[in-house]
């Protein structure tokens, strides 16, 4: 049985091809309606994408999702008043982050 063999020329255009498509795919990424996307560069935020697929320098620029959908936070508590009497509660709370306003809340929170 013969073993097939690889030529130099195959190895290089594999090589090619590799360092071709890489870069390629990273320039693409996909925003669901429900995320935003924080681009920046070098630490400082510098757009907003909007939902549909974002174009992006690979390598340089860095894509944060961040969750636009409604969420909620619950936390229960309980105290006592002066006369003894237990008091129970659960508070809850609805939030969102608004899109238009994610660049500012990832460059002044977060980094």
């Amino acid at each position: 049985m013969k073993l097939p063999t690889i030529e130099v020329k195959q190895i290089i255009l594999g090589i090619v091809g590799v360092l071709i498509i890489f870069p390629v795919i990273g320039f693409l990424e996909y925003c669901w309606s429900w995320e935003c996307w924080g681009g920046n560069k070098a630490w400082a935020v510098n757009r907003v994408a909007n939902p549909g697929f974002v174009f992006k320098i690979p390598l340089i620029e860095y894509v944060n999702q961040m969750e636009t959908r409604t969420q909620k936070e619950q936390a229960d508590a309980s105290s006592a008043s002066k006369d003894l009497q237990e008091v129970k509660a659960t508070i809850a709370l609805n939030y969102h982050l608004r899109g238009e306003k994610s660049s500012r809340s990832l460059s002044e929170y977060w980094y």
